[in-house]
């Protein structure tokens, strides 16, 4: 039974629950069990993401950049009253980003070399805060500390303080983060599509498997097709999917539609 711990607004409308149903870190066919000790210490939670990311068009659409990134830091973000007053919330967490390697950008995001990202951080209940637990988004990587990705970038629009009251959320300048959920692999010794996802460690084959069985479009996303491929071979692929689809604006998020 899923349990909503908390709504954030921004470039994805976050649900935190109880992990079920599909799960990175056991057989593809079966839930894990509690004795799992994945499943202990990662809380999966689901997304709406304000933009499409399956194809190789949308990521050159959207997105400001791909790299490979190096997540070098970590920060949480205070605990809101309320949420300490109710006695669980989700705790925001902002990772650094170092770029590595820049497979493909637009003329004015050419020069960066490191940002600051959103990315999922943690929940906690019984009026504890300080036993939380990690929290991941399904099919997503959480960006861990000292872990290697590949992530299609782009700079999303901030909330104003009206917004924010409509949303249940707090007012914050714009943000860079992923184009959507597929826009992401994680890259382990040169491996595409080997390390973090859902915040638990996995091989290029576990994650294969599972983006055919559960998600990306039955294996045939971009994501899914690039996985274990050479970084090197992707900038070309980009180049082309630019000059198809084109540039398209980030749509303001309203979460009063939603």
């Amino acid at each position: 039974m899923k349990k909503i711990i908390s709504l954030a607004s921004g470039f994805s409308l976050v649900l935190a629950a109880v992990a079920g149903g599909a799960y990175l870190g056991g057989n593809s066919s079966s839930k894990p069990t509690a004795s799992d000790s994945r499943l202990e210490s990662v809380v999966l939670g689901s997304s709406l993401s304000l933009l499409p990311s399956e194809s190789a068009e949308d990521w050159a659409a959207y997105a400001d950049l791909v790299a490979v990134v190096s997540v070098t830091s970590e920060r949480a973000e205070a605990i809101p009253e309320d949420e300490l007053e109710r006695g669980e919330g989700n705790i925001k967490r902002y990772v650094g980003l170092r770029i590595d390697e820049l497979i493909w950008s637009r003329n004015e995001s050419a020069g960066i070399e490191s940002l600051t990202m959103q990315t999922p951080g943690w929940v906690w209940k019984d009026h504890d805060p300080t036993r939380r637990q990690k929290f991941a988004l399904g099919e997503r990587s959480r960006f861990e500390v000292g872990n290697q990705y590949l992530v299609a970038l782009a700079k999303f629009p901030g909330i104003t303080e009206a917004q924010a009251a409509i949303c249940g959320d707090s007012a914050r300048p714009a943000l860079w983060g992923p184009v959507g959920d597929e826009a992401m692999l994680p890259i382990e010794n040169g491996i595409l599509g080997q390390g973090e996802m859902e915040g638990v460690e996995v091989s290029q084959k576990e994650l294969q498997a599972f983006l055919a069985a559960h998600g990306d479009g039955g294996g045939t996303s971009f994501r899914s097709l690039i996985v274990g491929r050479d970084v090197g071979d992707l900038a070309p692929l980009l180049e082309v999917a630019a000059k198809n689809a084109g540039q398209k604006e980030i749509p303001t998020f309203d979460c009063a539609a939603k």
